[in-house]
């Protein structure tokens, strides 16, 4: 899976939650951290879409 992350604010909390419909309809989920930021998981497939439609989010890199 690949992560990526957002703060999480009411003003955009619609915004999160249609990624996170997304995230779960492509096979993947969705975590709150610590009440402020919002981590997505999605199957690396679906890695240059949420790039191009969602240029906000960070992408997390994880030393394997």
């Amino acid at each position: 899976m690949i992560s990526f992350t957002a703060n999480y604010s009411t003003r955009e909390s619609e915004l999160l939650d249609d990624i996170g419909f997304y995230a779960q309809s492509v096979g993947g989920y969705f975590e709150m951290r610590r009440g402020f930021t919002v981590e997505f998981f999605v199957p690396p497939e679906y890695r240059e879409f949420m790039i191009m439609k969602y240029p906000f989010l960070k992408e997390v890199s994880y030393i394997i």
